[in-house]
């Protein structure tokens, strides 16, 4: 298990050095650019749910958060058994 992680940040390594020394400014630029939408596009996908949520909370009326001070209390109320 351990071996393939070292291969793993050795091949990392290895991509790194290529794309500082080989590569142009106008490459990584490309690249610096297509790794920040793939983090933005992970965000919004996983922010989605919520926004789904909101949506149909504000079709049925409910008010937001409603359901996490009933979480918060009913993690307050486990702990307080736990002790």
């Amino acid at each position: 298990m351990f071996q393939s992680v070292c291969k793993g940040s050795a091949h990392l390594r290895e991509v790194t050095t290529l794309i500082g020394t080989d590569a142009t400014g106008f490459v990584r630029f490309r690249l610096l650019v297509a790794l920040l939408l793939i983090m933005v596009a992970a965000a919004i996908t996983a922010l989605g749910p919520v926004a789904l949520k909101l949506v149909v909370d504000a079709f049925t009326g409910h008010s937001p958060g409603t359901e996490c001070r009933a979480l918060a209390g009913a993690a307050a109320g486990n702990r307080s058994r736990m002790s």
